[in-house]
């Protein structure tokens, strides 16, 4: 099979996308059912995955950007939103939605067999083969005080208009699966639950050594570690506030989170600053694959207290790095960290506080942790995970097909 992977416009600040989609990469590379593998790159971010490359079996095409091109996608979208947007859609919507696309011939003019998408949204769909893409979560419906109404506005129009495009849609939980038939019923008949394929560590570049990181971010020899975006729902306020617990205790613990910093990040410098933990913080945002790398293998401790998240990246990361981690009780985290005395509330700032010191302080709960993610690392390196995808891929490609003769055959 010749795949097209689409990996434009998804950079390091997407967090779990980026690496899920480096996951994917370095799966489909080793998977012999994969002949040959297009990759749809911009020149901005083509360095993001160059290290994932294997240049016999990849062609690499760097995507060319206009003004021109930004424009015509916009009448475009307008186009295809207000065909979905109506109860009896016009297909002349349609009709204009496709002329317009700058995207559809550029498309089209590649031999390939299939387009996978590692995001919930496509250039372009109904190509002369098949759309496939990833629904990561539809957190705006669980958590709608996080985002604007019209940001839940948009999400809801661009997530209804992906999945009735598209020709089939992964994901890598059930929990999503359930979700995207409760609430868009269309979408039951196109969707197969393909696991992370994390059998294989994302980063590929050697660690940054200790004393240089220790030296660059004056980090004491003892903390924990969390690498995430500071969006609301990560919850790191819940984090500071079992600092602040067990500051008030005697017990000081000092807190390294990494990763691309949002708006949302001025309510948590202004948390640190009101439960005066300015020295036992440090927020340095965004750092290098070899810098997180490296805070790995210092950390002693990995707190993930998301109050949502569809799969955690860091997570699978402490398991392999056999780190003590510590998670909240929340969507795929309590089954994929296996025991329970591993999880806690998110909204419980006492429980967090108390999980945080008896994974810091107490021998044995951080022997039982290391010996649970080794068990745990056992069973997700034995799971096949290519074979969900190639029947995914091979699912698509024959259904394409069927249509198309079906459409033959009515002409």
């Amino acid at each position: 099979m010749n795949l097209g992977l689409y990996l434009a416009d998804i950079k390091p600040i997407d967090g779990g996308v980026y690496q899920y989609s480096i996951y994917l990469l370095r799966m489909l590379l080793n998977c012999k059912q994969i002949d040959h593998i297009t990759i749809f790159i911009r020149s901005q971010n083509e360095n993001d995955f160059s290290d994932h490359f294997e240049k016999s079996r990849v062609t690499v095409i760097v995507c060319n950007e206009s003004k021109v091109k930004d424009l015509l996608r916009q009448i475009s979208d307008f186009w295809i939103a207000r065909y979905y947007m109506r109860e009896y859609p016009k297909k002349t919507f349609l009709a204009m939605h496709r002329f317009f696309n700058p995207d559809r011939k550029y498309f089209n003019s590649f031999d390939i067999d299939l387009l996978l998408v590692p995001k919930q949204h496509a250039p372009v769909y109904k190509l002369k083969y098949p759309v496939v893409i990833t629904m990561h979560d539809l957190q705006h419906l669980h958590f709608p005080e996080f985002f604007s109404p019209l940001q839940r506005i948009q999400k809801s129009i661009s997530y209804y208009i992906s999945i009735e495009e598209a020709d089939r849609i992964i994901v890598s939980y059930d929990h999503v699966k359930f979700d995207l038939e409760k609430y868009f019923c269309s979408a039951k008949e196109k969707i197969n639950v393909c696991a992370v394929p994390i059998d294989n560590d994302w980063i590929t570049r050697d660690a940054i050594d200790i004393e240089t990181l220790k030296q660059k971010f004056k980090l004491p020899d003892v903390f924990m570690l969390t690498p995430s975006s500071t969006w609301a729902h990560k919850n790191h306020v819940a984090v500071l506030e079992a600092l602040y617990i067990l500051k008030q205790d005697g017990f000081t613990v000092h807190w390294v989170a990494t990763g691309h910093k949002t708006a949302f990040y001025k309510i948590i410098a202004q948390k640190i600053e009101q439960l005066g933990l300015q020295d036992q913080v440090l927020f340095p945002g965004l750092i290098s694959d070899q810098e997180l790398r490296g805070l790995y293998s210092m950390a002693s401790l990995v707190i993930i207290p998301t109050k949502y998240e569809a799969g955690s990246g860091p997570l699978f990361e402490a398991i392999r790095y056999n780190i003590p981690v510590i998670c909240s009780n929340v969507t795929s985290l309590p089954e994929t960290i296996g025991d329970n005395d591993f999880v806690f509330n998110p909204d419980d700032y006492e429980e967090i506080a108390f999980k945080i010191k008896k994974a810091l302080s107490d021998s044995d709960f951080i022997l039982k942790s290391k010996s649970n993610g080794l068990k745990q690392l056992k069973f997700f390196s034995e799971l096949n995970y290519s074979k969900a995808f190639i029947e995914t891929f091979e699912l698509a490609v024959t259904n394409q097909k069927d249509k198309k003769k079906i459409e033959w055959q009515k002409n």
